[in-house]
């Protein structure tokens, strides 16, 4: 079964930035405004599939693991470290001491085992009505335990040896939630997360707008803003008005037609970047060529390293899919993105 993890904001989904040349007066305030174009659906890590859900939720939360920003390399993140057993059925994790949700509450092995029991469990009381938990099945069936073994250190046990379980982990399903959530919230801890980002949760107007503010004890590098306000502006023409009057500082969702201009313009200045791909459970990897699916086939095509197809498999093998990935970010002119088998454009433009 495949695993659709769309690109993600501020990881790895930057694929068109531009600086223009007019300052807001929201950056002189310190609060940044994100518009795009709709809302999220839920604010529930383990429970979401959309993409507008999971940039907000990147701000908000994190999980165990991580990738290093701009690669596909794995780094511990709320864990300090981990390790996987030789016959690979045991993964432990050594959490890292002082870090807090943003109720205050501490980040411990029993607080982490929260968010993964919710999930793998149908009698949990985290396992709300509703929920589908559609990733549980596609991305961590192989777990079969979740053991707290000390007051911070985590085990997994794997029903058999998995090789993509630890880049599972560091997806947004693994995120981290604070287990006082459900105390405080019930059911709309969908729409009130706790967790341990640089932003915390403020407000959430449906589809206006989300309001994040920095979280002063954040454990790791500060949030550049005090306030992040993330718009649902449904028009592309209004978000690209916004950001030309300066009441938005960065934007997405527009189509190639529209980049264009801002290409032109020489108050902005554009880059392309890689986009974000993504692995189903025996690591084959599917690959859209979005400049060949826009009509741009002859002039890009001999940038790709595979041929020339709109879709096409990659292979099972981890070490080749891998390799081809790793010689793929190298081309800057094209990207790649994946999610419930569509093609879709995806750019950023961010003014200076």
């Amino acid at each position: 079964m495949n695993s659709c993890l769309p690109a993600l904001l501020l990881i790895v989904s930057l694929t068109i930035v531009g600086c223009g040349g007019e300052k807001s007066s929201s950056a002189h305030s310190n609060t940044l405004v994100f518009s795009r174009g709709s809302d999220a659906q839920k604010l529930d890590p383990a429970d979401v599939d959309d993409g507008e859900s999971v940039k907000t939720l990147n701000q908000i939360c994190e999980g165990l693991l991580r990738f290093k920003s701009g690669t596909l390399e794995l780094e511990p993140w709320l864990a300090e470290s981990y390790s996987l057993s030789d016959d690979g059925l045991k993964i432990t994790f050594k959490i890292r001491e002082g870090i807090i949700f943003h109720d205050g509450t501490p980040v411990t092995a029993e607080a982490a085992a929260f968010s993964f029991l919710r999930q793998m469990d149908k009698e949990h009381p985290g396992h709300l009505p509703g929920a589908i938990f559609q990733y549980w099945t596609s991305l961590y069936s192989d777990i079969e335990t979740v053991t707290v073994e000390g007051p911070m250190t985590l085990t997994m046990g794997l029903r058999q040896p998995n090789a993509t379980i630890l880049f599972s982990l560091a997806a947004f399903p693994a995120y981290l939630i604070s287990p006082q959530s459900l105390v405080d919230y019930g059911q709309d801890m969908v729409r009130n997360p706790v967790g341990t980002g640089p932003y915390q949760f403020s407000s959430w107007e449906p589809n206006q707008a989300i309001i994040l503010k920095k979280f002063d004890n954040y454990w790791g590098e500060p949030a550049g803003f005090e306030r992040l306000v993330i718009k649902s502006v449904p028009e592309n023409a209004v978000r690209l008005l916004d950001l030309k009057a300066g009441k938005t500082q960065i934007l997405d969702g527009l189509q190639p037609a529209e980049v264009q201009p801002l290409i032109e313009d020489p108050n902005f200045d554009v880059y392309h970047e890689p986009g974000m791909i993504n692995m189903n459970r025996d690591f084959s990897i599917w690959v859209f060529d979005l400049l060949t699916a826009s009509g741009r086939d002859a002039e890009y095509s001999s940038l790709l390293p595979w041929s020339r197809t709109n879709v096409r498999s990659l292979g099972s093998q981890s070490s080749s899919a891998t390799s081809l990935l790793r010689e793929s970010t190298k081309k800057k002119s094209w990207k790649i993105w994946t999610i419930d088998g569509t093609l879709k454009d995806y750019l950023f433009i961010i003014p200076a």
